[in-house]
C-alpha cells in the first residue's frame, strides 16, 4: 500500500499502513442524480461498478483520491491524499481511511473523534456506510458537518 500527498498539498509522503478508526455501516443507499446519468441511481452498501470489482478479482490495487475539508483538513494535515491499497485489501471506504494518519501534533483520538462525525461523497454520491466499496480511481471527498449541523 502506498500514500502519497497531492501536487498541491505541502510535501509528499510515502509510507505503510498502521491502524485508524473505523465503523462498519450497513444497509442500502439512494443517490440522486449523478453526472453522466438519467434519473436517480441505487447503490447498495458493499458493491461498486466496474472497475472496483474488476481490479480486486485481477489482484491489482485500487486507488482513490481522498479530499478533505474543514476539521478534517485540520486533523490530517492537508487538502488531499492518495492513497493506493494493495492487491489483497479488498476496497472500501474503510480500508482507505485506515492508511490516512493525523497531522504532526494530532492525536489518533482527535483523528478518529472528526472522522466519526464525518460524512463521504464517493465520486458525488453521500454515503456513512465505511463498508461502501470504492471503485478504482474514484474521489472520495471527507467532510465534517459544516456550520454546526
Amino acid at each position: 500500500m502506498t500514500v502519497s500527498t497531492d501536487s498541491t498539498a505541502a510535501g509528499t509522503a510515502t509510507g505503510t499502513a498502521g491502524t485508524a478508526p473505523g465503523t462498519a455501516g450497513a444497509a442500502t443507499r439512494t443517490a440522486g442524480t449523478a453526472p453522466g446519468t438519467a434519473g436517480a441511481a441505487t447503490r447498495t452498501a458493499g458493491t461498486a461498478p466496474g472497475p472496483a470489482s474488476a481490479s480486486v478479482q485481477a489482484g491489482v490495487g485500487a486507488r482513490a483520491t481522498l479530499r478533505f475539508f474543514a476539521a478534517a483538513r485540520a486533523v490530517v494535515g492537508r487538502d488531499e491524499l492518495l492513497v493506493e491499497l494493495g492487491p489483497d485489501e479488498r476496497p472500501t471506504l474503510a480500508a482507505h481511511l485506515w492508511h490516512v494518519r493525523p497531522a504532526e501534533g494530532r492525536s489518533a483520538e482527535e483523528f478518529r473523534d472528526v472522522l466519526l462525525r464525518c460524512s463521504f461523497l464517493v465520486d458525488g454520491l453521500t454515503t456513512r456506510d465505511r463498508e461502501e466499496l470504492v471503485p478504482d480511481g474514484a474521489v472520495v471527498d471527507v467532510m465534517p458537518p459544516f456550520a454546526g449541523g
